[in-house]
C-alpha cells in the first residue's frame, strides 16, 4: 500500500488522473486500486485503497486521531473510527511530495504548523519502520538541514538522493536540450503576453502573486482562449479550467501560485511575478516540460503579496537572464536561501502530537483540543467552505482562509447546516471561524450575490 501526499487538492487530482490513467494500461484490473482523497472528496476516506493520493491537511488528521471525513461528526458528536485510518498509514509505505510547501519558507507568515506537524509525522512513522519517501525538485537547503538533524536526532540515517550529471545517460541528454531563457521584463503583463503571442507564441501563462491582480488582468485579456485560475474558484470550475490547461493548443493562462507544482502542462512562454527563489523554479518548470524550448518573463515585483519582500528582492537580485536548466536552479537557490535561518518549529505544537501518536490514552478528546488550541494543525487545516448565495452544491465550495472568511462574515453573519439550512446568526469575534463551525455543526458559510461572478469566482473582499 501507497499513501502518496502533496500540498494541494488541485495536484492531487492530476497525479491521480495520470496515475489511474497508467495504471490503466497496465492493467485495466488495477485502476479501481488507485483513490484520491480530501475533503468533499470521499475516494478512500480510511485510506484503505491501494494507492491513495491525499492532501496534507487530510493525510495529518488521518494521522494524529481527527478522521478528515468524520471531522464534523467528532466535534459534534464526540464520535470518530480514529484508529482505522492510522492503522492503513503504519502499514503503508508514505510518499512526502513537494516538501517545500508544506513549509512557509519565503512567505511573511513566522508560523510554520505545517513544517512542524509533518515532521511530528516523519518522527512517528520512521520510529516504526514505516518505509518513508520525501521529494521535492527544489528543497532549499536551511530546510534540508533541518529535515536531518531532527532525523539523525533520534538516530536514524538520512538518505539523501539528487540528481548528477552522467548517473542517467538518457535523462542528461533530456537536460541538455531544454532551454528555458529567462528574460527580466518591464510593463503591464497584459501587453506583454500580447507581445509573446505576435511573437508567434500558442501558450502562454501570466502568473500572479495576488488573486486581485489575476482577476483585474483576466477582465483586461478576457476571450475565447484565456483561462481564469486561482484559489477563490470552486473546485467543479477549477477541474474544468485543468482540462483545458492540459489539453488545449492555443491557451492563455492567467493563474497564481496554483499552478507552481503538479500540474502537467507545458507553455511557450510564462510571464511571471517575481517570487522566492524556490517558487520560481516550480514555475519556471510549467515552460518547456514537453518541448525543447520555451522562455520564463520575470517581472520585478514591489508589492510581493504573500511572500516575504526580501526573499523576493534577492530573487531578483541573484536571478541571472540565462538558461535556468538544472545547476542554475540550484545555484538560485542557494544563492538566495544560503545565509538565512533554518524555520524554528512550533515546538508545543511538536509536543501535543508525538504525545498524541504515541499514548493510547490520549484519544479523540485530546485530538480535538489540540487541533482547537493551535488553531489546526496546518496553516490551511482551518480553511472554511464558502457557498455562493443558492448553490450548495459541495462541488461548488470555495476553500478561504480565516482572515477571508471573516471578511465574508463582516455584516453577513449567514451560515448553512448540513442540512442544507440558512442560519443567520451574529459571529462570536473571539473564536476563529473554523472552530466556531465545527462546534455548532456548520459545513460553510454563504458568500453573498455580489461577491461572487461565475467567470472570475469570488471578488476582491
Amino acid at each position: 500500500r501507497v499513501i502518496h501526499v502533496l500540498p494541494m487538492r488541485s495536484i492531487v487530482e492530476d497525479l491521480y488522473v495520470r496515475l489511474a490513467g497508467n495504471m490503466g494500461i497496465l492493467l485495466y484490473s488495477m485502476r479501481s486500486h488507485v483513490k484520491s482523497q480530501y475533503m468533499f472528496h470521499p475516494g478512500s476516506p480510511m485510506f484503505a485503497g491501494k494507492c491513495v493520493v491525499t492532501t496534507l491537511d487530510t493525510f495529518l488528521l488521518n494521522f494524529f486521531k481527527l478522521p478528515a471525513h468524520q471531522l464534523g461528526k467528532a466535534f459534534k458528536y464526540n464520535e470518530a473510527h480514529f484508529e482505522f485510518p492510522r492503522a492503513m498509514i503504519y502499514s503503508s509505505v508514505v510518499v512526502f511530495d513537494e516538501f517545500h510547501l508544506f513549509s512557509n519558507v519565503g512567505t511573511l507568515s513566522e508560523e510554520y504548523k505545517s513544517l512542524t506537524s509533518t515532521l511530528a509525522a516523519i518522527k512517528a512513522l520512521i520510529s516504526t519502520g514505516v518505509p518513508l519517501l520525501v521529494m521535492t525538485a527544489t528543497m532549499p537547503g536551511m530546510l534540508k538541514e533541518l529535515l536531518k538533524e531532527e532525523i539523525e536526532g533520534m538516530g536514524f540515517k538520512l538518505i539523501n538522493i539528487e540528481y548528477h550529471y552522467g548517473k542517467d545517460a538518457d535523462f542528461d541528454e533530456d537536460m541538455k536540450s531544454k532551454r528555458r531563457i529567462v528574460r527580466k521584463k518591464e510593463g503591464d503583463p497584459a501587453r506583454l503576453a500580447l507581445a509573446a503571442r505576435n511573437q508567434g507564441a500558442m501558450r502562454i501563462a501570466i502568473i500572479f502573486n495576488s488573486v486581485d491582480r489575476a482577476i483585474d488582468c483576466y477582465r483586461t485579456l478576457k476571450g475565447d482562449d484565456a483561462i481564469l485560475l486561482h484559489g477563490r474558484l470552486p473546485e467543479s470550475v477549477r477541474a474544468g479550467m485543468i482540462s483545458r490547461i492540459v489539453g488545449d493548443d492555443k491557451l492563455l493562462l492567467i493563474a497564481t501560485q496554483v499552478v507552481e507544482a503538479g500540474i502537467d502542462t507545458d507553455f511557450d512562454v510564462m510571464i511571471t511575478e517575481c517570487c522566492p527563489a524556490d517558487r520560481l523554479v516550480q514555475r519556471a518548470g510549467r515552460v518547456a516540460r514537453h518541448k525543447d524550448q520555451g522562455e520564463l518573463w520575470v517581472m520585478e515585483q514591489k508589492d510581493s503579496g504573500p511572500y516575504d519582500g526580501g526573499v523576493v528582492a534577492d530573487t531578483w537580485r541573484f536571478l541571472k537572464e540565462d538558461n535556468l536548466n538544472h545547476s542554475e536552479a540550484r545555484r538560485l537557490i542557494n544563492d538566495v536561501y544560503g545565509t538565512r535561518r533554518k524555520p524554528k518549529l512550533v515546538r508545543g505544537l511538536l509536543d501535543a502530537l508525538s504525545m498524541l501518536d504515541r499514548y493510547p490514552i490520549f484519544g479523540l478528546e485530546s485530538a480535538k483540543d489540540a487541533f482547537e488550541y493551535f488553531t489546526g494543525f496546518t496553516e490551511s487545516s482551518c480553511l472554511v467552505s464558502a457557498f455562493p448565495e443558492g448553490d450548495f452544491d459541495r462541488l461548488n465550495a470555495i476553500p478561504l482562509d480565516e482572515h477571508d472568511a471573516r471578511e465574508i462574515m463582516h455584516g453577513h453573519g449567514v451560515f448553512i447546516d448540513y442540512n442544507g439550512e440558512i442560519r443567520n446568526e451574529k459571529f462570536p469575534s473571539n473564536l476563529p471561524v473554523s472552530i466556531y463551525m465545527l462546534r455548532r455543526g456548520y459545513r460553510g458559510v454563504v458568500i453573498p450575490k455580489d461577491k461572487y461572478a461565475e467567470l472570475t469566482g469570488l471578488d476582491r473582499l
